[in-house]
Order: C-alpha cells, then structure tokens, then sequence
C-alpha cells in the first residue's frame, strides 16, 4: 500500500511539472542579523548566569540555500540549509567566552499575501531544527557543546516575481524562536533577500 501511495503521489507530481502547474527550482538568501540570543542547557553549566549570550547587529552577513518546489506568485515549499556566525556574541553578566555559531535546517512556506502586477507582500512559515554553539574562543578552557532547538519562524516582506520566469526577489523581516532540552533556547531577528529562481 505504501509503494502505491508512492507511485500516485509521483505520478501526481509528475503531471503537474507536465502541465506546468508547478516548478522546480534553488534559492540563496543572505541574512543580516540584527539580534542574537541563546541561552545553553541548564546541564551545560555550573553557574545560571553563564547560560546565556547575545549580539546585536553582526557585521557577517548570515547565508541560507535550498530547493524549492511551486509557483512563485501563489505558494512554493522550500527546503534549506544555513550558517550564521557572530564572533562578538558574549555574556554581559558573566564573561566567559566569545563568539557564536548556528545551522538552521528548515522546511519553508512561502506565501503572497496580496500582489499586484509583478509586486506582492510575502508571509514566510518555516520550521524545524538548529544546531546552535557558543563561546567559541577565549573560553578559559570551558568549551560549551553544541545544543539543538526545535525551531520556528516567522518573516514578512516585499518583493517583485517575474511570472514568466518564477523568479522572486525580495527582502523581509524575519524572527527565529528556538527551544530545546534543559530549557535551552534560541532567537535570532533580522533582514533577509530572497533570491528564488527556477530551474524547469
């Protein structure tokens, strides 16, 4: 039954491409973060107050890229993969260490909300984990591990689509919650592009 399911669900997929209904494509988005917070594991720690670190406004642009599937002037899911680095991230109660670094792995909504002619207003969903680590140097020789949270995100913005190509270009707002074991967290906020293509 399983083996069926997969077959009409290909050969759905399939005629869709066929009658151009859907494509296919990549995308790359660089990120400019403007605040960083993380908060370790209570296990990860012997001191409370050493449990948390932040930056804002990082000088390093963060980077996303993925594959994408639909139209882009009505709906596309997208699958990604990220890197974030914030060497100035540090705890301003209780100094011990600097720099931080985070691997979003997503699965992504996007959705126009309202267009008109090739502009529209977009709504980004998007879910899943990231691996987060902090105090990366200067650590006094107490090195943090790498924790995961359980993530979700939420972004608005505006861009131009060319319908005749799927293509999307844009720039949004967007705000990163994380939880994990041990009453661990993540949050990042910032300004994103979008460069979405289609390939076929």
């Amino acid at each position: 039954m399983r083996v069926l399911y997969i077959a009409l669900f290909s050969i759905f997929t399939l005629n869709c491409f066929a009658q151009n209904n859907f494509h296919f494509g990549y995308y790359i988005n660089p990120s400019l973060n403007l605040y960083q917070r993380t908060h370790q594991p209570e296990t990860a720690v012997t001191d409370n107050k050493e449990r948390s670190s932040g930056q804002g406004l990082n000088i390093l642009p963060g980077l996303s890229t993925g594959l994408w599937v639909g139209k882009a002037k009505t709906f596309a899911l997208g699958v990604e993969a990220g890197v974030e680095y914030l060497p100035f991230s540090f705890n301003l109660q209780h100094f011990n260490g600097m720099g931080s670094v985070a691997f979003p792995l997503l699965l992504r909504g996007h959705i126009p909300i309202q267009k008109q002619h090739s502009s529209l207003i977009s709504l980004d969903i998007a879910g899943g984990l990231q691996w987060n680590k902090s105090n990366l140097y200067l650590h006094n020789n107490s090195p943090l591990p790498f924790f995961i949270s359980y993530t979700f995100e939420l972004a608005a913005g505006i861009g131009a689509v060319s319908q005749k190509a799927n293509q999307i270009r844009g720039t949004d707002l967007f705000f990163r919650f994380g939880f994990g074991a041990d009453k661990s967290m993540s949050f990042q906020t910032g300004l994103r592009m979008h460069f979405w293509n289609a390939l076929f």
